[in-house]
């Protein structure tokens, strides 16, 4: 019997708010949402990589204004069984300075689309992993400097 190789996926998520609400993704048709962005390309950073899924997914430009956590997740059993360490970054979106009402935001990609949900309200909206419904208020309202160097 051949076992699976265990491995991590390391995956780059920004987080993106305006007015209060967090730009979230998620998989047509599915009740789960999570931080927009994706794996991590050999040879780029979690900041490259998170920048350039904002490009792929949402034709959208973006910068990086800080890293603020990692999160570790893991779903499914067995073989089927998914570890992934999320780094996160907040991310600044200049185009959408000065708009009153939420962006437009309509995915590049099929099997995704996007939309914008209450900072203090994620677990309706089916947020994984979890452990971030708490952690990323906390990590926004800590002014610390950023703490990654690369």
């Amino acid at each position: 019997m051949q076992t699976k190789e265990l491995t991590h996926e390391v995956i780059a998520r920004g987080i993106i708010l305006h007015n209060g609400k967090i730009l979230l993704c998620k998989p047509v048709g599915k009740a789960r949402s999570y931080l927009p962005g994706g794996h991590i390309d050999p040879g780029e950073t979690g900041a490259e990589a998170v920048l350039r899924e904002l490009v792929e997914e949402l034709g959208v430009r973006a910068e990086v204004k800080r890293f603020l956590g990692v999160a570790e997740f893991s779903y499914g059993e067995g073989e089927d069984r998914i570890d992934e360490i999320n780094l996160c970054y907040e991310l600044h979106v200049a185009e959408w300075d000065g708009l009153d009402d939420e962006p437009a935001v309509l995915s590049k990609e099929g099997w995704i689309e996007f939309l914008w949900a209450p900072l203090d309200d994620l677990a309706t909206q089916g947020f994984q992993p979890a452990i971030l419904r708490a952690a990323i208020p906390q990590w926004l309202a800590n002014s610390a400097p950023q703490n990654i160097v690369n």
